[in-house]
């Protein structure tokens, strides 16, 4: 299935007749691929264990930031973005013979689930948009699929090469929702695993038997093309000109109900006028909560570490739902450490640790 984007010459701007034809086209192919999945339905898999003879049959290593973006906010977005989509992607196995669908696993990505604008090539532009950016995950899969041996069931490439990406070396696969997607086959089970730190995006292909190097395809090395870009092509009458978005850089401070005496005294300290602060609830509500389902747990017979953990992964999951693409920078107390790393909000993300308590191998010495 076609691509309905298009080229647009810079003395042909798009104008809102443009979007709407663009969308017209767009929910026709999503009905058409709605009503073809039905026929051919595909799956959505679990993060699992594979195994531990699995071997690392390739990985794709690409960067989050290059340092040259204009509009810096919408590279958060496309990090944000990032960071949700590989909750649905990291560790998940694919059983032999069976379809993976880009889309399938991951769903579509609306401001409801927390998606953020990023940047998306369209109608011969880099424009804003919800999701945007999440082509970076696509290529990177494509890619390593490739190395893998993966058998390559659905892709396409993108409209347009973009400097500095894999569509350079015709590496790349673009995706857009729900007709343009991305599907592997293997008639061995795999699985996927994707890694995001502060600098780039990781993508690793594992199997538990030792596959053939697969014969890669040849791939031609592909010019950029000009394009336009609408945080700095200032064409203010087209109707996708955003202009500059820039990245207001803060760190955001996560507290909870019990902050204390010594983070406090460490925040008042260094906490700036641009720093942001996030709290779970209001501190008598969520004190109340806590001493309530404290005392059901010890009813219950249940230790007190299950009480607290209960607690600390209510408190993380009322800060998830405050954070945003502009909070790159994050100061959490040592109690909502592993609850954070486990919902994969530091993905993507620096951050600093208070500690309210030595490490048990210094408290044993």
């Amino acid at each position: 299935m076609k691509s309905t984007q298009k080229k647009v010459s810079g003395a042909d701007l798009p104008t809102p007749a443009h979007g709407f034809i663009f969308e017209s086209a767009a929910g026709k192919n999503r009905i058409c691929r709605s009503v073809q999945n039905l026929f051919q339905p595909v799956r959505r898999y679990k993060s699992q264990p594979i195994g531990n003879d699995a071997q690392q049959l390739s990985e794709s290593v690409s960067p989050l930031w290059s340092g040259e973006e204009t509009a810096a906010m919408l590279i958060a977005g496309k990090i944000q973005n990032l960071r949700l989509a590989a909750r649905y992607m990291d560790g998940i196995v694919v059983p032999a013979g069976q379809v993976f669908s880009f889309w399938k696993q991951t769903g579509r990505m609306t401001r409801r689930r927390r998606y953020a604008l990023g940047r998306e090539l369209r109608e011969g532009c880099i424009i804003p948009s919800i999701g945007g950016g999440i082509c970076q995950l696509s290529n990177a899969i494509y890619d390593a699929a490739l190395k893998a041996g993966l058998e390559i069931v659905e892709r396409h490439r993108h409209s347009q090469v973009i400097a500095g990406s894999l569509a350079e070396h015709d590496r790349d696969a673009t995706v857009f929702w729900n007709y343009i997607d991305l599907r592997l086959q293997a008639p061995f089970p795999w699985q996927l695993q994707v890694h995001i730190d502060d600098k780039h995006l990781s993508v690793r292909i594992f199997a538990q038997e030792t596959q053939k190097k697969p014969n890669l395809p040849d791939t031609q090395s592909l010019p950029p093309d000009a394009m336009g870009d609408c945080s700095r092509c200032g064409r203010t009458d087209c109707y996708l000109y955003v202009g500059d978005i820039p990245l207001h850089t803060h760190k955001t401070w996560l507290v909870t109900d019990e902050e204390w005496a010594e983070f406090t005294l460490y925040r008042k300290e260094n906490q700036t006028e641009q720093d942001k602060m996030l709290t779970s609830s209001s501190r008598y509500v969520a004190n109340f909560y806590s001493r309530l389902m404290r005392r059901i747990h010890l009813r219950l017979g249940h230790p007190l570490p299950v009480a607290q953990n209960s607690r600390y992964s209510r408190i993380t999951r009322a800060l998830i739902k405050k954070l945003d693409a502009s909070d790159t920078y994050l100061v959490i107390p040592q109690d909502l450490l592993s609850w954070l790393w486990m919902e994969g909000e530091l993905r993507g993300r620096t951050f600093d640790v208070l500690m309210n308590a030595l490490p048990v191998p210094e408290l044993q010495r």
